[in-house]
């Protein structure tokens, strides 16, 4: 029993985690910090710049009160009670269908703003990305 509940609760710790990270706009504020690093690297013109604001805007700001209700629903359960393992199970289902449609809408706010890109800035795009992979340790 003790080992279905350290599972369940490092699951659910991993989940939250992950959705917080998966949020449109990268963690930042809703794409305003993206779009100003685009605009930076990639030289945007200002109807691409309108344009990329529009798209993340267009999806909103991840509801903050949905995941600290999350929480709170997690702290209010009983652990003794018969049902709690049951419980806690659904809320990590949960949380990993958030996380699921959080990576879903990041990738779609992905590909509409490189519709938006140049052939030109789509490989200055690249290139950035690699550079980051290299100075992450992530590079092949």
């Amino acid at each position: 029993m003790k080992r279905l509940m350290t599972s369940v609760f490092l699951s659910a710790s991993l989940l939250t985690g992950a959705a917080a990270y998966a949020g449109p706009g990268y963690g930042h504020g809703g794409g305003k910090d993206h779009v100003q690093f685009l605009t930076k690297k990639l030289d945007l013109t200002e109807e691409q710049k309108v344009a990329i604001e529009d798209i993340h805007r267009s999806y909103g700001k991840v509801d903050k009160k949905q995941h600290k209700l999350s929480q709170a629903h997690f702290a209010s359960l009983d652990p003794t009670a018969p049902d709690y393992s049951q419980k806690v199970a659904e809320m990590a289902r949960e949380q990993g269908e958030k996380v699921e449609q959080s990576i879903i809408r990041r990738g779609e706010i992905h590909a509409k703003v490189y519709e938006v890109l140049t052939p030109e800035q789509r490989e200055k795009l690249a290139t950035l990305k690699q550079k980051r992979k290299h100075r992450m340790g992530k590079g092949d």
